[in-house]
């Protein structure tokens, strides 16, 4: 009989707690996290399976939102807002 897969230990488990709840929140407001998550567990995934994918994409954002800050920094702006009155608009 075969064992049901596991979850990886594999990470930083407190990283992996923290996002725990930010995760459920997400799936139960955003949108296209939620479909991420139903679609997950449509192929077959455990509900904890692909809680913690959406987890794993929060991260993904978290750190893509760092790195921007990081960049803009970089470029000599002190803050964001400064960086964003100094982009000319595509819409205009």
């Amino acid at each position: 009989m075969r064992q049901p897969s596991q979850l990886s230990r594999a990470g930083n488990r407190h990283l992996r707690s923290a996002l725990y709840m930010p995760a459920l929140t997400a799936i139960r407001w955003e949108p296209r996290l939620r479909g991420f998550y139903e679609h997950l567990v449509n192929r077959g995934k455990h509900k904890k399976q692909a809680l913690l994918a959406v987890a794993g994409k929060l991260l993904h954002a978290i750190y893509g939102t760092f790195a921007m800050i990081a960049a803009i920094r970089a470029a000599g702006y002190s803050n964001c807002r400064s960086f964003l009155l100094a982009v000319p608009s595509s819409h205009a």
